[in-house]
């Protein structure tokens, strides 16, 4: 089960992680509109429904446009990666949970209620053999980011300003210089 892009490398002292894959369940995404936009339409405040992402690599940001998004100015972006929390859920969102479990599990059957990210790879020892894994993960990342001045989106750059970079060499490579191990 690997994305359609290519493979991360990631040399350590220990061996070489090659990770093929990394998705994760994005339970947040939200555009607060900014209060300077003279707009004469009332803009209201972006929220998605949860959704699960294949995370690019090579210099490639991800995007987050979404055609539900109003053109206007926003003062304040948050991203938040958590698992679907079943047992915290507000009234509605059980059927689109579970309507986005299911859709995950097609892909991935093993996929614990608690993990909010998958990572496929191999990892080779230094003088050793490669050997596959799948790792399930309670990952929790939350970005908020103020824009000041206000982000403006249009219908012509949603794709480029609705974006987001994640680098995750930083999450696998420790500071002694060797790579997570994670086939153990």
């Amino acid at each position: 089960m690997s994305s359609s892009h290519d493979s991360l490398l990631i040399e350590g002292t220990n061996g070489t992680l090659q990770i093929d894959d990394i998705r994760f369940i994005v339970a947040e995404f939200e555009l607060d509109p900014s209060e300077a936009d003279d707009n004469s339409t009332e803009l209201e405040e972006f929220e998605s429904e949860p959704f699960f992402v294949d995370l690019p690599f090579v210099d490639e940001a991800l995007s987050l446009a979404n055609n539900q998004i109003q053109a206007g100015l926003y003062d304040e972006l948050e991203f938040e990666v958590e698992n679907l929390d079943f047992e915290d859920e507000e009234e509605g969102e059980d059927e689109e949970h579970q309507t986005l479990a299911d859709s995950i599990r097609s892909e991935f059957a093993d996929w614990p209620n608690e993990a909010s990210m998958v990572i496929v790879g191999t990892f080779t020892p230094t003088d050793g053999d490669p050997q596959s894994f799948t790792v399930f993960a309670e990952a929790e990342i939350e970005i908020e980011r103020e824009f000041n001045p206000p982000l403006e989106v249009t219908e012509n750059n949603i794709q480029q300003v609705v974006s987001v970079r994640i680098n995750p060499t930083t999450w696998f490579k420790q500071s002694d210089g060797s790579v997570i191990d994670l086939t153990q």
